[in-house]
């Protein structure tokens, strides 16, 4: 990932009643081995139905152990397809951060 600020416009974020609302960002720490990370909370209407992490960066943990991705989905609102919608969402925006392939 290059030193320039990627923008994350709100409106690549929603796909039909399911919206990605960014809820933290964390910094890099080198000294943990962690990347990067954005945290978003998956919502339909005023209901979080679940909440995905996107770690921008790259490293051994990540490729073997951890994932550029985590995500989870609220038992009652499972089925719906809503993590793979999401991760659909977000993909273009990883692209620019050089996560190509995710």
């Amino acid at each position: 990932m290059d030193d320039a600020p990627l923008h994350l416009d709100s409106d690549e974020l929603v796909d039909g009643e399911l919206r990605l609302v960014l809820t933290e960002s964390h910094s890099e720490d080198c000294a943990k081995g962690w990347v990067p990370r954005l945290a978003f909370d998956l919502r339909v209407g005023d209901d979080v139905v679940g909440h995905l992490h996107l770690r921008l960066g790259d490293n051994e943990h990540l490729r073997r152990y951890a994932g550029h991705v985590g995500y989870g989905v609220e038992p009652v609102w499972r089925g719906r397809r809503f993590a793979a919608r999401a991760l659909r969402l977000l993909l273009p925006f990883a692209a620019r951060c050089g996560l190509d392939p995710l």
